[in-house]
């Protein structure tokens, strides 16, 4: 399994957003720099799990995975970001994503449920849960930034849910993060 390496680059610059100099830490992990500017690189998922760990050790933040937002742009995902950008609706933005997914992950599942209004979104990297601060935390956010690009701003899903087992505190991750919204039945 594999990840699109030019997608790393959101984590270089929430690295160097820190104060950390990302390019030990990479090279530490086994990436070399030079690979997230080719859109053709992938980069082995145990090398991607490391440097999330190490990322995540490093920075000390428990809201790092969240925080990815702020650095996370749609052309870290190359051709599929500017396919998203491209995209009239959110719905045809997540019919892309759901049929491209692969791009990012070979095994990045994204299940689409019409509900009438509601399209139900459902994402599933279908790998172990190593780093789930990072992960799940870092989905969320960056989605919904991405939700934000096409939809405005005041975008609001109707509900969000997390895998993780810890979900009290989720309301208050998604805070730290500056990421609200108006209705806060998280499940």
């Amino acid at each position: 399994m594999s990840i699109f390496a030019p997608a790393l680059g959101a984590l270089w610059k929430q690295l160097e957003g820190y104060g950390i100099d990302p390019e030990p830490v990479f090279r530490e992990s086994g990436i070399a720099p030079d690979i997230l500017f080719d859109p053709g690189a992938r980069v082995p998922l145990d090398r991607f799990q490391d440097l999330n760990v190490r990322a995540l050790d490093l920075s000390g933040d428990p809201f790092f995975g969240l925080k990815s937002a702020r650095y996370a742009r749609p052309v870290h995902l190359g051709a599929l970001g500017f396919a998203w950008l491209a995209s009239g609706t959110l719905r045809s933005a997540f019919e892309r994503l759901s049929r491209y997914s692969h791009v990012i992950q070979d095994k990045l599942l994204v299940e689409l449920d019409d509900h009438g209004e509601f399209l139900r979104v459902r994402i599933d990297a279908r790998i172990p849960l190593l780093c789930a601060p990072i992960r799940e935390d870092g989905q969320l956010s960056v989605i919904l930034k991405f939700c934000r690009t096409i939809a405005g701003e005041e975008f609001s899903p109707a509900r969000v849910g997390f895998q993780q087992p810890d979900q009290q505190p989720a309301q208050c991750r998604l805070a730290a993060a500056g990421l609200t919204y108006q209705r806060h039945n998280l499940a």
